[in-house]
């Protein structure tokens, strides 16, 4: 789905969304990457989807595990759409443990542990141009992919869009 790609590409078994982070991972990882360095978050793959959920966890009370699986079967997102799936629940786990484990994520408290965005995540994500918070997007990944191919265009120049924004928000 980069310009280099062949049209009519069809999504595999990560679908849109698996295209969409692959474009982000070939045309941010530069952009996002050093972001991430300056804040003291050197091994961390950052992925649109990713970024989507930390700029939701950003908005909550530290949350417990449940509740926060939970909220990833059943996004809300803006609060414009119905209710989505942004994560299965059967993998927002190990989603939420690589994050504490990247240190984009911390949890706290006794048995019942809460998570919450870290200070280096904060630090991160208020370096980031606005517009990259689009807590919609599993509805575009939907959107895309049930008028797929004929919507590659559009996934393709909402990625150089999402990229080319925060390039040029960090030009002086």
């Amino acid at each position: 789905m980069t310009a280099s790609s062949p049209s009519n590409t069809e999504p595999d078994e990560g679908g849109i969304a698996g295209l969409l982070e692959a474009a982000f991972e070939a045309e941010g990882s530069s952009v996002f990457g050093a972001i991430a360095r300056e804040v003291g978050l050197a091994d961390v793959a950052l992925t649109m989807k990713g970024l989507q959920l930390l700029y939701w966890l950003r908005s909550q009370h530290p949350l417990t595990r449940p509740v926060m699986v939970r909220g990833l079967a059943q996004w809300r997102g803006s609060g414009r759409n119905e209710i989505a799936q942004f994560e299965p629940a059967h993998s927002a786990p190990a989603l939420l443990d690589r994050m504490v484990k990247d240190e984009l994520l911390w949890e706290m408290g006794g048995p019942t542990k809460r998570v919450l965005v870290s200070p280096k995540c904060i630090a991160l994500l208020s370096r980031l141009h606005p517009a990259c918070e689009d807590l919609d997007l599993p509805w575009r990944l939907a959107r895309w992919e049930g008028n797929w191919p004929a919507s590659e265009n559009e996934a393709e120049r909402y990625v150089r869009s999402f990229v080319s924004r925060q390039r040029s928000y960090l030009s002086p």
